[in-house]
């Protein structure tokens, strides 16, 4: 979950989704999650097509899984990637 400004020489790119991880774990921030991360994809990775991002709330771990299926573009293979986003301190 990168910030903006947290990449070197990019300091465009991020999904800013950190500060979502303290808020309430319900609906609206669930699928802000997966907008910030739809957004990112599209605007930061052309050779990506095919994304579908679903993000699962796990209200009694405070956390998050997210799974993004997505295709690179020359290679057309489906490719899968689960990550589980937490808050930190």
């Amino acid at each position: 979950a990168t910030a903006f400004g947290e990449r070197l020489f990019q300091p465009h790119i991020g999904g800013s989704l950190r500060p979502l991880l303290f808020e309430p774990i319900d609906a609206i921030t669930t699928m802000e999650i997966r907008d910030r991360i739809l957004n990112t994809i599209a605007r930061h990775e052309p050779r990506v097509s095919r994304v579908l991002v679903d993000v699962i709330a796990q209200p009694n771990e405070n956390s998050y899984t997210v799974n993004v299926e997505y295709s690179i573009r020359p290679l057309g293979k489906i490719d899968r990637v689960t990550v589980v986003l937490e808050r930190v301190r």
